[in-house]
């Protein structure tokens, strides 16, 4: 990692290196500073920072596709919810689609078979 290069491998990091090694990276890598506003690697070493700043990182992303795919699962199982209530309401009456299509079709062929009767007699 070119920021901790020049550090001594012994050297362990206080929070406020931490802070500053992330405002580089975020610099470089303005995504990485989206995500990750905040670090605390204190304890590490030049050698192993890499590695636990990455480490958390995709936990966070890990965590964060976790949320984003449950809240979607959430929104599909009440959009379904939703369209099942709503053809249920509209089933209740106890015939099925094709029935009140074929029951819409007499009622249609009845009126207009009476209309034609009373053009005749006239």
């Amino acid at each position: 990692m070119p920021f901790v290069q020049n550090i001594p491998v012994s050297t362990e990091f206080s929070t406020q290196q931490t802070l500053q090694v992330l405002n580089h990276i975020s610099e470089e890598w303005p995504l990485v500073g989206y995500y990750v506003n905040q670090a605390d690697f204190q304890g590490h070493t030049p050698a192993d920072i890499a590695t636990a700043m990455v480490d958390e990182l995709r936990s966070y992303m890990n965590l964060f596709m976790l949320r984003r795919l449950g809240w979607s699962l959430l929104f599909v199982v009440i959009g379904a919810t939703l369209v099942i209530k709503t053809l249920s309401t509209q089933n209740s009456s106890g015939r099925s689609p094709r029935q009140r299509m074929e029951r819409t079709t007499v009622n249609r062929q009845r009126v207009s078979s009476r209309s034609t009767r009373r053009g005749t007699r006239r």
